[in-house]
């Protein structure tokens, strides 16, 4: 076994990717594996609707979540501000991004919204915007609103 998770941690610094995890069991049998790090995870490109324009100002990080939650119902767990500017699958500079998939254990729509401090004032209103869209209209009418966006603003 020692051999074993010596192998995986040095699998595991030579990546950069994960960390060492050790399951034990009643038995008293064991297995080890390398699970994702949450900060590999924060680094890797967002995906989602995602806002590429930085807004006029600085972000209000108490003023943004307490907004969110009261009109949104979005926990504010759920809400996460970055210190720092993401990157779309595409490489593409993100301010912000929101996601939003369904639970079928509970039955529930989930949201997550990300900001970036760098995103500016304003911010959120535009990821409340996609959330409520990702929310309410199917994919057919929430390409036909960017279609009509895009060819009313070249």
């Amino acid at each position: 076994m020692r051999s074993t998770a010596e192998a995986m941690i040095k699998t595991m610094w030579a990546f950069k990717k994960g960390m060492l995890f050790l399951d034990l069991y009643n038995d008293g049998t064991g297995n080890v594996f390398v699970g994702r790090n949450q900060m590999y995870e924060w680094a890797r490109p967002v995906s989602g609707v995602y806002s590429t324009q930085e807004q006029k100002g600085k972000l209000n990080e108490k003023e943004a979540k307490s907004w969110l939650t009261d009109k949104l119902g979005i926990p504010e767990h759920k809400i996460v501000v970055r210190d720092a500017v993401m990157r779309s699958m595409d490489g593409v500079e993100v301010f912000g991004v929101t996601q939003v998939v369904v639970d079928k254990i509970a039955g529930e729509m989930v949201g997550m919204i990300q900001l970036s401090e760098d995103g500016g004032s304003g911010l959120h209103y535009h990821e409340a915007w996609h959330y409520v869209n990702l929310l309410m209209h199917d994919s057919k009418t929430r390409e036909d609103i960017y279609r009509s966006y895009i060819k009313s603003h070249p």
